[in-house]
């Protein structure tokens, strides 16, 4: 409770604490399986084994996850076409959106899990095994006082004198997930040449950027910051971090980089290069984005169509 426990983040033992466990579906973090693929307008699924540790159920739990893949991809070929056409749909009214700033076109950057107000607790019925009186069943015929060897008695066939059912009410259970905080998406972000790091990790998501080819006064919306408190952990967002929007123009040199949101990665972009995003690329300390209080944050927002003197960006040191 209270902690990320998605991020990838190892915490210290003192700072676990004694704090109750949270039980929820999944995450919302797009590092997370499918979710990494459906923020590219995606039809995405995971499918999930339980981890029992025990080598006598694990044939029957490989054999259900083996049906379960076969009549899945089964499934998907059969409906191929159908899949095909509201994916390509998706994304193309995906494109036409991110083409145009419009206040109506929100991304969400904080989410928090929450309870269910129907079913504030999830009731669970589960195995317990107990002590049994039953010891096997006899495959000798023995007499009272004769001695009884371990090969003399078959295990009994029902697990039921073995195990009882039990009920177990989990009180914080969360299966919901609501917006805390959402911003309008941009026309695209103006990324300055030293960090290239950043312009590297968005190439390898397959993310168009463009270069200006000569200095422009641009007229952007910029983060200044009001107040922030560090994370203590790599792979977290900052601990608090308040800003403030300005309107401004400024000269942006030849050299930094532009990235459009019209592209098919339109709903990541914002993610990765927003600053308040419980997602993005500051929570990752390499990346030395966490700004001092009252800089303006790296990254610029441009909302204003504009003439931009860019041309495509490629490595060609890559």
């Amino acid at each position: 409770m209270g902690i990320d426990s998605s991020a990838g983040v190892r915490y210290r033992p003192e700072d676990v604490g004694q704090r109750e466990r949270m039980t929820r579906y999944s995450t919302a973090d797009i590092n997370d399986g499918r979710n990494s693929l459906g923020i590219y307008e995606t039809l995405s699924f995971i499918q999930e084994g339980a981890s029992r540790h025990d080598l006598a159920t694990l044939p029957d739990r490989t054999n259900w996850q083996y049906f379960g893949i076969r009549f899945f991809a089964e499934a998907i070929a059969e409906r191929g076409e159908e899949v095909l056409k509201m994916v390509n749909e998706s994304r193309a009214a995906l494109l036409e959106k991110a083409k145009i700033d419009s206040d109506d076109d929100q991304v969400y950057i904080k989410m928090d899990y929450a309870r269910g107000e129907k079913n504030p607790t999830l009731t669970l019925k589960r195995f317990e095994n107990i002590e049994s009186p039953i010891r096997g069943i006899l495959k000798v015929d023995k007499k009272a006082g004769e001695t009884l060897q371990a090969s003399d008695i078959a295990p009994y066939p029902s697990p039921s004198a073995r195990q009882k059912v039990v009920t177990e009410v989990v009180k914080n259970w969360f299966p919901g997930v609501v917006p805390k905080l959402n911003v309008t998406r941009p026309l695209g972000y103006i990324i300055p040449e030293k960090c290239q790091d950043v312009v590297e990790i968005l190439l390898n998501h397959g993310v168009t950027v463009e270069i200006f080819s000569q200095d422009k006064t641009v007229d952007i919306e910029a983060y200044q910051v009001a107040d922030v408190v560090p994370a203590k952990y790599d792979y977290l967002v900052p601990k608090k971090l308040e800003v403030e929007k300005k309107i401004l123009q400024t000269v942006v040199k030849k050299g930094d980089f532009y990235v459009s949101c019209a592209q098919p990665a339109a709903h990541l972009i914002p993610l990765l290069l927003e600053p308040q995003c419980d997602f993005g690329l500051i929570r990752y300390w390499k990346y030395k984005l966490v700004p001092e209080k009252g800089n303006i944050f790296a990254f610029y927002r441009v909302v204003k169509s504009q003439d931009l003197p860019l041309i495509p960006y490629r490595n060609w040191l890559r």
